[in-house]
This record gives C-alpha cells, structure tokens and sequence, in this order.
C-alpha cells in the first residue's frame, strides 16, 4: 500500500513538471529506496490515515511520510492526489518534525523534487542548492533543502548535521588512505 500510494502521487502530482520517463525514473528509484530502506531498518514510515464510512477497514491512507534518523533526512514525503492540498503533508511533516527534534536531531534536510520544494519552503525549510541527479538512467532536476529544529538556528544546526555527516562519509576514505601508506611503507 505504501508503494502504490508513493507510486500513485509521483506519478499525478509530478505530471506538470516532469516527463514521463523523469516521472517512471523516479517511481523505481523510490520504490527501491522505501524497499532497501524496509529491509535494512534504517527508515521509519509515518502513515496518515483518513477516517471514512467508505473503506472497509474504516480508514484510508492518505500520506506517508519517511524519515531517516541516521542522516537526519526525510526520504519522503507523498499524498494521495485525491487528498493533495488540504493540509495533510503539512500536518504529517509537523509531526515528524516534532519525532526528529525529540530524537535530539538540530536539522533536517531532504533532496526534494522541483515539484514539492514550495511546499518545504512554506514549511520553513531553506534552499542549499539545485542539482541534476541521475535516477534510473534519467537526469531529473532536485534541491536541497533544510531545516533547524527546535530553538537551535539554521547556521549552526546545519553546520553540526553537516560535519557529523561528513565525518561518516570521510571516514572509510581516511581507512582506505591509512591502509594504502601503511601498505607502501
């Protein structure tokens, strides 16, 4: 369900900005990423659902949200676009938000599509920089964005986020350095 709703929103809600073949690149990526994720257990998803006399079970799942606490990142953020634009991203990412900063995290960021940027900006969320990434052998054009959480501000927050992230992406480099001097000594 979860996949078929991220499926579904990519698919309608980026129609107008994407290309088909953007738009199939990144419903593979992503599907991908939310499996990964699922079998690794390095993503938490948050579900809203919607109350209605219509379902079966009695409630519809309208959003999900995935949030990342490791590189304190959203990994995404879909609606269903039957039920876009009636405030329930808005209610669903202010919870996570609430999660991440009592989970001690001063920032968050997300790679988000040129689709749902606006979206984070009027959410608080700050513009670092655009960028093409390659999906699925498709260029698709993306931002990043973050934001401060809790009463710490933006610069500081980020910079900590940042220089945490840096020092675990650095890290095998250096082991890898370490290893091939100690190798030619």
């Amino acid at each position: 369900q979860i996949l078929a709703l991220q499926t579904r929103s990519l698919r309608e809600l980026s129609a107008q900005t994407y290309n088909s073949a953007q738009i199939e690149a990144l419903v593979e990526s992503q599907n991908k990423a939310r499996t990964a994720s699922f079998n690794l257990g390095n993503e938490t998803i948050y579900i809203a659902y919607l109350e209605t006399a219509s379902s079966a079970a009695g409630e519809k799942m309208v959003a999900i949200a995935a949030l990342i606490p490791d590189c304190a990142q959203i990994g995404g953020l879909y609606v269903d676009p039957d039920y876009a634009r009636q405030g329930i991203a808005t209610q669903l990412l202010t919870h996570v938000e609430a999660i991440a900063t009592a989970q001690q995290m001063r920032a968050l960021k997300v790679m988000s599509s040129l689709v749902a940027a606006p979206f984070y900006e009027a959410m608080g969320y700050s513009r670092l920089f655009s960028r093409m990434v390659r999906f699925e052998g498709e260029t698709v054009g993306c931002i990043e964005m973050a934001k401060a959480l809790g009463d710490h501000d933006f610069p500081s927050a980020l910079t900590t986020e940042l220089n945490r992230q840096v020092a675990w992406t650095l890290a095998p480099l250096v082991i890898v350095v370490v290893a091939v001097w100690i190798a030619s000594s």
